[in-house]
C-alpha cells in the first residue's frame, strides 16, 4: 500500500535511518545558504546605516544654511515673564520698553435657578433663541448651549438646579445677556465683565483691552497679560541681526551628524569576520571589514571637510578651520587623539564666537548668501553617495539581488532533497518488496523439497 515504508523487514537494514543520514547531508547544504543570506542580510543592515547617517548631515548640512536661519532677528526679554510674556510678530524699535498691568481682563458670568417643565420652553442667548425640550433636567439645558457653537455663552449646571452662563470671549466686547421663563436670577454667581487695563512707557492713560494678548501696545510684539504688576515692568528689545546662538546650535548638530558617520562606518570597517561561521551571529560579523567603497567615503568626506571654498573674495575666511571647525589637535600631551586620527571634528568654541562676530561672512562661507558655498559642497557629495540613486543605493540594489538569488537558490535544493529523498524511500521500499517476495519464494521452494524426501 502507498505510504506504507518497509523499513529492513527483508534486508535487515535500517532503510529509514540511511535515508534520514543521507538528507542531512543534503540538508547541511541549506544551512550553509542560510548563513549566507545572513551574511548577506548583515552587509545590506551596514550599508543601510552608513546611508541614513550620511543622509542625516545632509539635512543637518542644509539646515546650516537655511535661510530663515540667518535671518535679522530680535532678541526679547521681560523682567517678570510670570507677569508678562512677549512674542514677536514682526520687526520691533530696539531699545527698552515699560508696562504697568493695573487690571486683567475677565469674563461675564451670570448665575440663575433653573426650574424644569413639563412643556416645551426656551432660552434666549444674546438674541439667539435655544429651543428647552419638556422635563428638560439644568444639565441637559447645559447640554444644549454648549452644542450650539454659534452662542455667546458657555453654559455649566452646578448643584443640580442651578445655570452658570459665562462669556466665551473676555472683557466688555464678550458681555452677555439671557432670558428665559425657566430661569430666575442668581447673583451669587455673578461676575461683571472687565476689560484689561495696562499703560506704556510711562504713560499716564490706562489702555483697556478686552483681551489679555494685546497686539497693539508696541509695535512687532505680542505681548500676554498674565498678572497685574505693583509697578512698571520691563520689556528689552534687542538690535535686529543674526540670532548667533541659533547658528552655533546647528553647527554643533551638523558636527555631531558628521562624527556619528566617522564612528558608525569607521565600526563597520574595523570589524573583523569569522572565519567558517557556523551560527547566524558569527556569519553576520565583519560583513564590511576594510570595504572600500566605505573607506572611499570617508576619504571623500575628508577632503571635503578640509578644501577651500571657491569663489570667496576673503581668502582669510574659505575653509572651516578659519571659523574653529576641524579635525582638532592630533595629540594632547604626548598622546595621540584617536578621534582625530580616524578624522572627527571639534569645535574650538572661542574661534567660532569670533567669527560669529562678522556673521554676514561666516553665511557667505557656508553658502547662506545667495552664492555656492561648503553646504552645497558636501550636500553634492553626500546626494551622490547616500541619494535616493546614489553609490550607497546602488550597492543595496546589488544586495537585494544577490538576497533573491541566494533564496532561489535554497527553494531549489529543498525541492531536490524533497524529490531525491521520495525517490530514495520509494527505492528502498521496492526492495524490500523483493527481497521479502524473493524470502518467500526460496521458503516455499525449500518446502516442497523437504516433503519430496519425506
Amino acid at each position: 500500500m502507498a505510504g506504507i515504508s518497509l523499513s529492513g523487514m527483508a534486508s535487515g537494514l535500517d532503510t529509514n535511518s540511511i535515508v534520514d543520514q543521507l538528507m542531512a547531508i543534503e540538508r547541511n547544504k541549506i544551512a550553509k545558504q542560510n548563513l549566507r543570506t545572513r551574511a548577506i542580510e548583515s552587509q545590506a543592515s551596514g550599508l543601510r546605516d552608513v546611508q541614513t547617517k550620511l543622509r542625516a548631515l545632509k539635512s543637518a548640512s542644509e539646515a546650516v544654511r537655511s535661510v530663515g536661519l540667518w535671518a535679522n532677528t530680535q532678541t526679547l526679554e521681560s523682567s517678570n515673564p510670570a507677569r508678562l510674556t512677549v512674542e514677536r510678530t514682526g520687526m520691533s524699535p530696539a531699545g527698552g520698553h515699560s508696562m504697568w498691568v493695573r487690571q486683567l481682563a475677565s469674563a461675564e458670568q451670570e448665575g440663575f435657578t433653573y426650574t424644569a417643565s413639563a412643556a416645551p420652553g426656551e432660552l434666549t442667548v444674546g438674541g439667539k433663541t435655544v429651543a428647552v425640550p419638556a422635563n428638560a433636567t439644568s444639565a441637559d439645558v447645559a447640554a444644549l448651549v454648549n452644542g450650539t457653537t454659534d452662542l455667546a455663552v458657555y453654559a455649566t449646571a452646578v448643584d443640580g438646579d442651578t445655570l452658570v452662563f459665562t462669556a466665551r470671549k473676555t472683557g466688555t466686547a464678550g458681555a452677555f445677556d439671557v432670558t428665559g421663563s425657566q430661569l430666575a436670577p442668581d447673583a451669587s454667581f455673578n461676575a461683571a465683565a472687565k476689560d484689561a487695563e495696562y499703560s506704556v512707557d510711562g504713560g499716564t492713560t490706562w489702555k483697556p483691552s478686552s483681551s489679555n494678548v494685546v497686539t497693539d501696545a508696541i509695535v512687532g510684539l505680542k505681548i500676554t497679560l498674565k498678572g497685574t504688576t505693583a509697578s512698571a515692568e520691563t520689556i528689552n528689545v534687542g538690535v535686529p541681526g543674526v540670532d548667533t546662538a541659533a547658528v552655533k546650535e546647528k553647527l554643533k548638530a551638523f558636527v555631531n551628524a558628521y562624527n556619528e558617520v566617522i564612528t558608525a562606518t569607521r565600526a563597520k570597517l574595523d570589524e573583523k569576520g569569522v572565519r567558517d561561521p557556523q551560527t547566524a551571529t558569527d556569519a553576520a560579523k565583519g560583513r564590511l571589514f576594510g570595504d572600500t567603497g566605505l573607506s572611499g567615503v570617508l576619504s571623500r568626506l575628508r577632503t571635503v571637510m578640509s578644501d577651500t571654498v571657491a569663489g570667496i573674495a576673503d581668502t582669510t575666511m574659505d575653509q572651516l578651520l578659519e571659523i574653529g571647525i576641524s579635525t582638532g589637535a592630533a595629540s594632547s600631551g604626548g598622546a595621540t587623539s584617536n578621534d582625530a586620527k580616524i578624522g572627527k571634528l571639534t569645535i574650538d568654541e572661542a574661534k567660532l564666537d569670533a567669527a560669529l562676530a562678522e556673521p554676514a561672512r561666516v553665511r557667505e562661507l557656508l553658502g547662506s548668501g545667495g552664492k555656492p558655498g561648503f553646504a552645497q559642497k558636501i550636500e553634492a557629495l553626500l546626494e551622490n553617495e547616500a541619494g535616493t540613486s546614489g553609490v550607497l543605493a546602488e550597492r543595496l540594489k546589488v544586495n537585494s539581488a544577490e538576497q533573491k538569488r541566494v533564496k532561489d537558490r535554497i527553494t531549489s535544493i529543498e525541492q531536490r532533497i524533497s524529490t531525491q529523498e521520495k525517490r530514495l524511500r520509494e527505492q528502498f521500499t521496492a526492495m524490500e518488496k523483493a527481497l521479502s517476495l524473493s524470502q518467500s519464494q526460496g521458503n516455499w521452494l525449500m518446502g516442497q523439497i523437504n516433503s519430496m524426501q519425506r
